[in-house]
């Protein structure tokens, strides 16, 4: 459960201590998450500071049709929705979509958000700000090797997508 540990995580401590109950000697861990958060926090990354800043540019037009109320907006008033669809209708989008346009799934389900967004707010804003998160265990760390630590390396970064005028997709398809 997240709440003691992250999915990765699990697919280093479950075969770890399978083998600790069986008695077999554990491979030793390339680089500790103390060592690594220490590599981390010395880089300089000034340099990206200007791409990150450049998400966070410009008006977020809210989502719905007024700005959100705390007294209102509250969890006691959450609505959820969830779908569920057939293969039939996903297997296209999620493969011969990505391959078409060299897209991970990712860019074309974000895509799919962005117009989605778009057409929801009657075209008055292409663009939408969206949180994503990352498994943190990108290659950031120059000789870190984190892929047996056990740790949180999850992060959060924005993204603006701009959905455009949306007029040219699946022209191609």
């Amino acid at each position: 459960h997240h709440l003691v540990v992250d999915g990765v995580s699990w697919r280093v401590l479950l075969p770890d201590l399978a083998q600790a109950y069986e008695g077999v000697e554990l491979e030793p861990v390339g680089t500790s998450f103390r060592r690594w958060a220490e590599q981390l926090t010395a880089l300089d990354r000034s340099a990206e500071l200007p791409l990150w800043q450049a998400q966070l540019t410009g008006a977020e037009p809210q989502l719905g049709a007024r700005a959100l109320d705390p007294a209102t907006d509250t969890a006691e008033t959450v609505r959820h929705l969830s779908l569920t669809l057939p293969s039939e209708v996903t297997a296209g989008l999620l493969t011969e979509v990505a391959a078409k346009y060299r897209a991970t799934v990712n860019d074309v389900l974000l895509t799919g958000f962005a117009l989605a967004v778009s057409a929801w707010r009657g075209g008055s804003s292409t663009e939408v700000l969206v949180d994503m998160e990352g498994h943190g265990r990108e290659a950031v760390v120059d000789g870190a090797d984190v892929s047996r630590t056990v740790g949180w390396f999850t992060s959060m970064f924005p993204v603006r997508l701009d959905a455009g005028t949306g007029t040219d997709l699946g022209r191609s398809l």
